[in-house]
């Protein structure tokens, strides 16, 4: 949650409520998730995308450049449920935030990763969109598969954060 007072921090709904209102897009899926880590760790490890097998549902993500992702980053990603996709870094705030952004059948869905402070930890907000004509055909096989990837992530990610704070 923002502290009051403080202009420079954005609540993770505040976010999602700005990145609707930027595009006429199909919103996917939205979730957000508190974490007992700082903004600093909970963001580095959003970044290291190589690391993600460990904590979300993928065989892997291989970027280019190789390392932490940035703004001209892109990766294919392996998910252990389906085909690769390929992928490339759209927006990139550090420390805050990183979209990116590939094509699924036609259409173009964005995955953004946010992570905001929250009191003692941080929360980052997940969301899935998608753009173009087929989008709603997207939807109905991609809403279901990315919520049961956060389904299996989140509580591994919270562990791997956890442990990393200790």
């Amino acid at each position: 949650m923002a502290q009051p007072g403080s202009e420079s921090r954005i609540s993770a709904a505040g976010v999602a409520s700005s990145l609707r209102e930027k595009r006429k897009v199909v919103r996917l899926v939205e979730r957000i998730v508190g974490v007992d880590a700082s903004l600093t760790e909970t963001w580095q490890t959003l970044i290291k995308a190589e690391d993600w097998q460990e904590w979300m549902p993928v065989r892997s993500v291989e970027t280019s450049p190789p390392g932490k992702i940035d703004k001209s980053t892109s990766a294919v990603i392996r998910w252990n449920s389906g085909r690769p996709m390929s992928v490339v870094v759209t927006e990139f705030r550090p420390g805050r935030s990183f979209r990116w952004t590939g094509r699924v059948f036609g259409a173009s869905v964005s995955y953004d990763h946010v992570a905001t402070s929250a009191g003692a930890g941080s929360e980052i907000l997940f969301i899935l969109e998608a753009t173009g004509p087929t989008a709603p055909l997207v939807a109905r096989f991609l809403r279901p598969a990315y919520e049961r990837a956060l389904d299996e992530a989140v509580p591994k990610l919270r562990a791997r954060l956890a442990e990393n704070s200790d």
